[in-house]
C-alpha cells in the first residue's frame, strides 16, 4: 500500500484551470465527480488496506472548451472524529482500531 496508495491526497478547494492537449468540444458542458480514497494516515496511525482511505472527492468542470479541477475531503463523522483525535479512531474494512487503554482505565475513577 505504501508504494502505490500510501500517500495522502491534498485538497484543492479553489478551481484550478487545467492544461488541455487537443480540443474540448464547445458543446461539452457539465461536471464530472469522482470519489476515491485520499487520506491513508491520520497523525501517526495508518490504514492497513487501501479500501479504508478516507474519501477525497474530485470535481472536473467542463465549460467553453476549458476544464477546471478542484478536490475536497468528504467531511464525514468518521473524518471529523479522526482529525479531532489526531489518529484513526474508527475501525474500517481492513483496519482494526483498539480503544485508548488510559481512557478505559481512568474513566472508572
Amino acid at each position: 500500500m505504501q508504494n502505490i496508495f500510501g500517500k495522502n491526497g491534498t485538497e484543492t478547494p479553489e478551481p484550478v484551470q487545467a492544461t488541455v492537449k487537443g480540443v474540448i468540444p464547445l458543446w461539452l458542458e457539465g461536471t464530472l465527480i469522482r470519489n476515491g480514497p485520499g487520506l491513508f494516515s491520520v497523525g501517526d496511525s495508518r490504514y492497513n488496506h487501501w479500501f479504508d482511505g478516507m474519501s477525497l472527492i474530485h470535481s472536473f468542470t467542463f465549460k467553453n472548451g476549458e476544464v477546471s479541477y478542484r478536490s475536497k475531503f468528504l467531511k464525514s463523522d468518521t473524518y471529523k472524529r479522526n482529525i479531532k483525535a489526531e489518529r484513526i479512531v474508527v475501525s474500517e474494512f481492513g483496519t482494526m482500531v483498539y480503544p485508548d487503554p488510559c481512557k478505559n482505565i481512568f474513566s472508572r475513577y
